[in-house]
């Protein structure tokens, strides 16, 4: 069974690793966008979509 201080220890250390968590996914996000406003708008790209043809 987990003391009081235990328990204490353990939701600090999720809060900070949720909190950690939030901060990287924000970051990625924002570089996602940045990267993809960043092209020019003229630009014509391929569609992402490749078709698997798998021979038997």
């Amino acid at each position: 069974m987990m003391n009081l201080g235990q328990v204490n220890r353990w939701r600090d250390r999720a809060g900070k690793i949720g909190a950690a968590f939030c901060i990287i996914a924000l970051l990625a996000l924002v570089d996602g966008l940045l990267v993809h406003f960043r092209e020019p708008a003229n630009l014509v790209k391929a569609p992402a979509c490749r078709i698997l043809v798998f021979r038997v």
